[in-house]
């Protein structure tokens, strides 16, 4: 009862003469399988190969991964076809951009974004990861978490607070909550390097976390528009004007690349061990949270 799997490249359907005529286009034109959008991004932004990764820094925090085969690990990922009949493994946190969002409106509501942002890159010259003392836990949305574990009780928390904690400690422990958390995400995959889009990719700071984090090269793309790329890439693959193994380092282009502080990066590494185990440890609390909240309680 449900149709046939399709590659992207693959040719889905010919158009319809009515919908031809509606939007200008020859009649009979083959229609190539696509993709969804995130995955069209990963393929924009120039992740086609094994082990090519994409983050989306958005509103959530996608991780892709290209795979040459599906391999089942009852984890909470979610699978597509991909170029040339390959894979890509996805997994993202609920939320990444919102918790920054939350922060910087709580605590600088009277701010002017642009100023903000300055100041946000100047006060981060100099600092180590980690050097707040505070661990973040980026579970902000209203519906909990989604992966790399499912908890809809799962709730943010900031963790090592004192007097002497400044409102830029808060925004640099969470910008670091988060790449944690796509840390989670990507898992035991290996990876060379990652391609970087979303709102966080125009962060200097935010994506230098990330490459301290992952320890591998950050690369983000200079295209805009990369969903529509790379559907265009999947028509233009299906049609026979460019052979995807092919390609030339040209047809995708970086504004910016960055390298890892492998000092940070063992940091990051210490401080991974202690998010992942403190996260653990919050599951009483939000189970204890989400009974006193229904029963009336605060």
């Amino acid at each position: 009862m449900l149709p046939n799997l399709v590659s992207a490249t693959d040719c889905a359907g010919l158009l319809k003469s009515d919908i031809a005529t509606e939007i200008g286009l020859p009649a009979g034109l083959p229609v190539s399988g696509g993709m969804l959008d995130i995955v069209s991004t990963s393929v924009g932004c120039g992740a086609i190969h094994e082990n090519d990764s994409c983050v989306i820094l958005g509103t959530t925090g996608m991780t892709l991964t290209v795979l040459n085969k599906y391999v089942s690990d009852d984890a909470f990922n979610g699978w597509e076809f991909h170029l040339n009949d390959r894979y890509v493994k996805g997994m993202g946190c609920m939320a990444a951009t919102p918790n920054l969002d939350w922060l910087l409106s709580m605590l600088f509501s009277d701010e002017e974004p642009r100023t903000l942002y300055a100041m946000i890159e100047k006060e981060y010259q100099g600092r180590a990861a980690g050097d707040t003392g505070l661990v973040y836990h980026p579970h902000i949305s209203p519906a909990g978490e989604r992966a790399p574990f499912f908890d809809p009780h799962a709730t943010a928390q900031l963790l090592g607070l004192r007097q002497s904690t400044s409102k830029m400690d808060m925004v640099f422990a969470v910008m670091e909550g988060v790449v944690l958390a796509i840390r989670d995400c990507l898992g035991n995959v290996s990876v060379d390097s990652i391609r970087l889009t979303g709102g966080g990719a125009k962060s200097p700071v935010w994506a230098q976390m990330l490459c301290d984090c992952l320890g591998v090269d950050v690369y983000v793309p200079a295209s805009k528009e990369l969903a529509a790329k790379g559907a265009a890439l999947s028509a233009m693959i299906m049609s026979g004007v460019v052979d995807v193994e092919n390609l030339g380092d040209d047809f995708f282009s970086f504004s910016n690349v960055y390298h890892p502080d492998y000092q940070n990066h063992a940091r990051y590494n210490d401080l991974y061990t202690i998010y992942k185990s403190t996260q653990a440890s919050m599951k009483e609390f939000w189970e204890w949270r989400t009974t006193m909240l229904k029963g009336g309680g605060v």
